[in-house]
């Protein structure tokens, strides 16, 4: 049955004093990561690539989960995602941050929006010399549960 969400609002995981470029996006053309299903709509946003990268703020609130063992870059650490956060909202959305060089929460915090969640890196598959921060959303969490997500491994 065709049901309508409302709207999820999700802020900008940057300061906004950093200058951020988008290298992919909604709808990447073949050939590019993104073109699997379920990276088909996340946005790889990076800072200054010669920098410590930025850090990051969440852009909802909500129950964290965290994955925080890669210590490499540029393999298949933590599923691919490298250290990552996932921001379950209350309301059924998934917001996870990916390929963290630092993790700032823990799993089980509430974290309200605008709190700091990390600082972006090139954990997991990021790509050589490519630290960024793959963003996406996900719906409905509630459907497999909170322990379900705990779990590693593609949304």
């Amino acid at each position: 049955p065709l049901f309508l969400l409302d709207p999820l609002k999700v802020g900008f995981p940057f300061h906004a004093h950093h200058k951020v470029t988008c290298d992919q996006g909604n709808e990447s053309p073949d050939g590019n990561s993104h073109t699997h299903l379920k990276t088909h709509y996340a946005l790889d946003l990076h800072t200054d690539q010669n920098g410590p990268g930025g850090s990051l703020f969440s852009g909802v609130s909500g129950i964290a989960i965290v994955f925080n063992e890669c210590f490499t870059v540029n393999d298949n650490c933590g599923a691919g995602f490298g250290n990552h956060v996932k921001i379950l909202t209350p309301d059924g959305f998934i917001v996870q941050y990916a390929h963290l060089a630092r993790v700032d929460v823990k799993t089980g915090a509430y974290v309200r929006t605008g709190d700091l969640i990390g600082r972006e890196g090139q954990t997991g598959a990021a790509g050589e010399n490519n630290p960024h921060l793959h963003l996406s959303v996900h719906y409905d969490w509630r459907e497999m549960g909170y322990e379900y997500w705990k779990g590693l491994g593609y949304l």
